[in-house]
């Protein structure tokens, strides 16, 4: 009797959170802006519920076969975790609420919907079972698809109680340690036939569209479609759709519409319709939110709405801090459009989600503020600790996506088809990657990403560009011709380039490099055939090989006129004994040098950000954008909080490196030749400038000015009138 006791009592006090959210009183309608269109429900929140965490079986078990648990206040969507190690701890946890249903029609059906759950869960509606998920253990990339349980039979009209039991066995672990309720939850009422996805394809013209709708339920004959303003709701076309067949994803509704009025999509004004299908009885069968806009590979230039666009891209990164799910899948207090708000203001335009997928309402923040995203595709993976060839950093397995002959399975091409589907009419959705770095240049892979390419143009038609993987193409342009002659298809083309950053070249032979493989590129495919985009660059994070920590030995002060030389060589020696990569430390220190290193990273750090894309910049228009991986769980590009609750409280100051980005990535730039080395006192230095105009206007009147700044004070010394 002790040892049980004892045990329970262990398991509570380890799993109780610091934070009280019995005073949190979330608003729903910053958390998803469907609400006002659809019948649903919103059930995200304060829920109460009892975890338990244990690397002990029959702990678990006795916690999960209890019928009651001490109770506390838990938000969801949010991670499930422990302090320390999480790493092979299994978790246990009970969720319950309670929630008001209105009074249905006839034939309404009740569908609850989790959009991502990541673990094994049962679901009890009013003490009845609702239905299980099926999960998979694998390492966590973002949502795969949502749970969706019918309960019409298990509901009644006002006071119903909702429970779920969740497990995971700690097996599959990300590094964010990912397990727990990780979207939004919500019942929708809805006919017996209705839309599961709704896909809508703008015209060339962005003055129309293709509306198709795969349903759910069974078939119909003909429904009528809205177009809608989204702020307003005000109905600007309306028109029919027909029985367009059963297809292999399902019964299925296509019509096409026309709008003469419609203003168009874009970063600058995000301009947002909706799209509402209607049975023949009136009901509401489905909603969708889309933009009318355009996105092409052209003439070797990337365009939107046929206008040519630069792309001023990030890698946005996981979070680790305390109720961050919650913050970005909820967007409570708007704490989530408050963070991308920073980035607009830092002139970025594109997102690059690293074999990732977002959630919903990150997609959806896209829309509204204007980004750009690429749609990346991810393979299980082995991590390779200290590995001394880049393209084994990260060893993908292909197993799961396709045969010895490279052929897709089945299976993986409808989940990706679903996949494709579920973020299909997102204005922000641009492009595609078919995934990072693979670096198999077998023939079975050039097989497999050429199959999904055709996947890609028989399910888009919007006919964004794909490419086969961002970084798949070597710095040097040394296997440009390769992939070419191997016959790959793809629209665009992705390199890793960090000359610059803290593991490769110089800073000085940053605009070299890349002016040097956007030759090869044109030498291969052709001057102004192909558009090309640096899809990782610069890195630097606050803790590469602790710095900071170790150069306490090497600097006595800041003020110390040079180094202690026999510490300095010391942990050099260490470091090339201790690992194979203590090249890249030695890099680092050239790039910056110790002191700045120690004393004045973040200002050193923004030179180098600022100067490695003033040469990516330089580079175009045969270079057509870059993306920045400059992120890492504790900073990105602004410090981030500890813990995101109380979210109407977060803030995310500007930084020197928030600076340094908005100069580098203004759409309108100046910027000179980088001031090599080894120039004296009295010589002549000749200089150049670019002038850069990625904006989507003319500008017929620019002036540009150069000042000198000094002990002196600053002096101009030149100026001129250009038109752009």
């Amino acid at each position: 009797m002790f040892r049980l006791v004892f045990l329970l009592f262990a398991c509570m006090t380890f799993c109780f959170g610091a934070d009280d959210f019995s005073s949190f009183r979330p608003d729903l309608s910053t958390s998803d802006p469907y609400l006002r269109y659809l019948r649903r429900i919103p059930l995200s929140g304060v829920w109460e519920g009892a975890v338990c965490f244990s690397r002990d079986a029959e702990t678990i078990r006795a916690f999960r076969n209890r019928r009651e648990h001490p109770i506390r206040k838990m938000l969801v969507p949010e991670a499930l975790r422990a302090e320390g190690n999480n790493f092979g701890l299994a978790v246990a946890a009970v969720y319950r609420r309670s929630f008001e249903l209105p009074e249905r029609k006839p034939g309404d059906r009740v569908l609850l919907i989790l959009d991502d759950v990541v673990g094994e869960i049962t679901v009890q509606i009013n003490g009845r079972e609702a239905g299980k998920n099926h999960y998979t253990y694998q390492r966590y990339l973002g949502p795969e698809g949502e749970v969706v349980l019918d309960v019409t039979k298990l509901v009644r009209s006002g006071s119903n109680e909702i429970r779920i039991r969740f497990y995971h066995s700690g097996a599959m672990l990300g590094w964010g340690l990912h397990r727990g309720i990780y979207g939004l939850v919500y019942l929708d009422l809805v006919p017996q036939i209705h839309c599961r996805r709704i896909l809508v394809t703008p015209d060339e013209d962005r003055k129309g569209a293709a509306v198709d709708c795969l349903l759910a339920g069974g078939s119909t004959g003909a429904a009528r479609g809205e177009i809608f303003e989204w702020e307003s709701g005000k109905v600007v076309a309306e028109f029919p759709l027909a029985d367009s067949g059963v297809t292999e994803y399902g019964p299925k509704l296509s019509g096409r519409v026309r709008v003469p009025s419609a203003r168009e999509w874009s970063c600058d004004s995000p301009v947002l319709y909706g799209v509402r299908i209607r049975n023949e009885s009136g009901e509401i069968m489905g909603v969708q939110r889309f933009g009318f806009r355009t996105f092409r590979a052209e003439n070797g230039e990337l365009r939107l709405n046929g206008k040519s666009v630069y792309l001023r891209g990030v890698l946005p990164n996981w979070f680790v801090s305390e109720n961050a799910i919650y913050a970005f899948a909820a967007n409570p207090d708007d704490v989530a459009r408050r963070y991308y708000q920073q980035f607009k203001k830092m002139n970025v335009n594109e997102f690059r989600p690293n074999t990732m997928t977002l959630y919903r309402r990150q997609y959806e923040l896209m829309d509204e503020l204007g980004f750009l995203v690429r749609d990346e595709l991810s393979y299980p993976s082995v991590l390779l600790k200290n590995s001394t060839r880049a393209e084994h950093i990260d060893t993908k397995q292909y197993d799961n996506a396709c045969g010895p002959d490279g052929r897709l399975h089945p299976e993986f091409a409808r989940k990706t088809a679903e996949r494709l589907f579920r973020y299909y009419s997102h204005p922000c959705i641009a492009s595609y990657s078919f995934g990072n770095e693979l670096r198999d240049y077998s023939p079975r892979i050039t097989t497999m990403l050429n199959h999904l390419y055709d996947l890609y143009e028989k399910l888009d038609l919007q006919h964004r560009p794909r490419m086969s993987s961002s970084g798949r193409y070597w710095f040097t342009g040394s296997n440009i011709r390769e992939l070419y002659e191997k016959k790959e298809k793809y629209d665009f083309i992705s390199v890793h380039d960090y000359t610059g950053g803290p593991s490769s070249l110089p800073l000085t032979a940053a605009e070299d490099a890349g002016r040097h493989f956007d030759q090869e590129v044109e030498a291969v495919h052709g001057k102004g055939k192909i558009p090309v985009v640096n899809g990782e660059c610069v890195y630097f994070v606050d803790f590469y090989y602790q710095q900071k920590k170790i150069l306490d030995r090497i600097w006595k002060s800041k003020d110390a006129p040079e180094p202690e030389w026999d510490a300095y060589l010391d942990l050099l020696n260490r470091w090339y004994a201790r690992t194979p990569n203590a090249k890249l430390v030695a890099y680092f220190f050239r790039q910056m040098g110790t002191r700045n290193l120690k004393y004045d990273f973040s200002t050193w750090r923004s030179y180098h950000v600022e100067r490695i894309l003033e040469a990516n910049r330089k580079l175009w228009p045969g270079r057509d954008g870059f993306d920045i991986l400059m992120t890492n769980h504790r900073f990105d590009f602004f410090p981030l909080p500890k813990n995101f609750y109380p979210f109407s409280q977060v803030r995310f100051p500007w930084s020197p490196e928030s600076e340094a980005m908005r100069r580098a990535c203004a759409p309108v730039g100046a910027f000179m030749d980088l001031v090599k080395g080894n120039l004296f006192t009295g010589q002549e230095y000749r200089n150049r400038i670019t002038v850069i105009n990625n904006s989507a206007w003319e500008i017929p009147d620019l002036a540009v000015r150069v000042d000198l700044a000094g002990a002196d004070g600053t002096k101009t010394v030149w100026k001129q009138k250009v038109g752009l």
